[in-house]
């Protein structure tokens, strides 16, 4: 029940960040809707064979995904001993969440 309950509030920030993308970047959202009218047409919605035939929706939703992950993607790291390198000194207490921005 738990792990529903997770996977409910994941998508819940999904739908929510991709709302607040649409509204922040309308031009993403025309040139996203232009796509899916000139591939499918008006009144069919796009299921997932569509995916290939669609690339700039395909793009928008993995941005959605990389600009406010819902979940850390990866493992913690954490730091047990206060350390100082250079000009930074890290607190021995600290947890880092990996940060899908921050990948190579």
């Amino acid at each position: 029940m738990l792990l529903t309950f997770t996977y409910s509030l994941q998508t819940s920030a999904t739908l929510q960040s991709f709302v607040l993308a649409m509204v922040l970047y309308p031009d993403a959202q025309k040139r996203a809707q232009e796509e899916i009218d000139s591939i499918l047409g008006h009144g069919h919605f796009p299921h997932f064979g569509d995916a290939d035939a669609l690339p700039y929706l395909k793009a928008v939703l993995y941005e959605v995904l990389r600009w406010a992950c819902p979940a850390p993607l990866g493992q913690t790291d954490s730091c047990h001993l206060y350390l100082a390198i250079r000009s930074y000194s890290i607190d021995g207490r600290c947890v880092r969440h990996p940060s899908p921005r921050n990948r190579r």
